[in-house]
């Protein structure tokens, strides 16, 4: 079974990022993180100063558009869910029932989120739409990657992975984009992958603003990616942090798990409290609702 990763990163306008590693992060200098964000990560007189990224995630529409849950070091769970812009009515109302992971913003103002009881999305590649649905029985996607030109990668609750990096997508016949990353899951003389070497692709993301940017968590905690090196420090220092300390750092529920967390919403006038977890009367979006089929390659 896939299991739900402490690692996530997010490629924002102008070559913006962020990257989450347990209760570590890193993110971009130039071009700064919004500012809010980045109070609340840095600045310990905020008084929902961050313990702990739950979920977050850069939108491509403005440079100061952010989504965002969180422990703050008063033991609170806290959730910033006005400061994406109105593209999102879906995630707005999906973050509303607690714990959300994974979210990854898309070209076309396209997302995927998923949480403990299902997932959200809207415009998603028509392929992985059609393959979403059509394996819903037996497994549902727990992280995807919204890359350029329609090209995806998607990670299944049973352990199991697609890709499609062809320019154009599902429809597409030209070259593919992501190059290093299409090499790890090209299978050698032997039928076995580097992915496959290393357990399994656990988690991924691509820079919808580029052709080659990515970045890959496999299931033996590697990592693989083609970033600028300028980043390399910032990335490298966060999942050292994040290494040292996993085994003693709780990760999110686990699948079908409820919990009593209550969430505050950091704009309700009232600073409304939701429950995590829930297993019914959440309205997916139909659009989305599930899985797999007609897919470029499958691990």
């Amino acid at each position: 079974m896939a299991a739900k990763s402490d690692v996530s990163f997010s490629f924002g306008v102008n070559n913006a990022y962020i990257m989450r590693a347990g209760r570590h992060f890193a993110g971009s200098d130039d071009p700064p993180l919004p500012t809010e964000l980045l109070r609340i990560l840095t600045d310990k007189s905020h008084p929902q100063y961050h313990a702990r990224m739950l979920d977050v995630a850069l939108p491509l529409d403005d440079a100061g558009y952010y989504m965002l849950s969180w422990e703050a070091t008063t033991g609170k769970s806290w959730l910033e869910r006005d400061a994406m812009g109105s593209a999102y009515p879906r995630l707005h109302s999906f973050m509303r029932f607690g714990t959300t992971y994974n979210t990854a913003f898309g070209p076309d103002r396209s997302f995927f989120s998923a949480s403990p009881a299902g997932y959200a999305a809207q415009n998603l590649p028509p392929g992985l739409e059609t393959g979403i649905t059509e394996s819903a029985a037996t497994r549902h996607p727990v992280c995807v990657a919204l890359g350029r030109e329609g090209t995806y990668a998607v990670v299944y609750s049973n352990g199991s992975y697609a890709w499609q990096l062809a320019l154009g997508g599902d429809s597409g016949s030209g070259k593919t984009l992501y190059p290093e990353l299409e090499k790890m899951f090209e299978k050698d003389a032997q039928g076995e992958s580097e992915a496959q070497r290393r357990k399994g692709l656990k988690y991924i993301a691509l820079d919808p603003n580029s052709t080659t940017q990515f970045f890959a968590l496999f299931n033996d905690d590697s990592v693989w990616w083609d970033l600028p090196q300028a980043w390399f420090k910032d990335i490298e220092a966060a999942l050292s942090g994040w290494r040292a300390t996993r085994t003693s750092t709780p990760g999110p529920a686990a699948d079908g798990a409820t919990k009593s967390r209550k969430w505050h919403d950091l704009h309700a006038e009232d600073v409304s409290e939701f429950v995590e977890g829930f297993k019914e009367g959440v309205e997916m979006v139909s659009n989305v609702l599930s899985i797999a089929g007609q897919m470029n390659g499958s691990g």
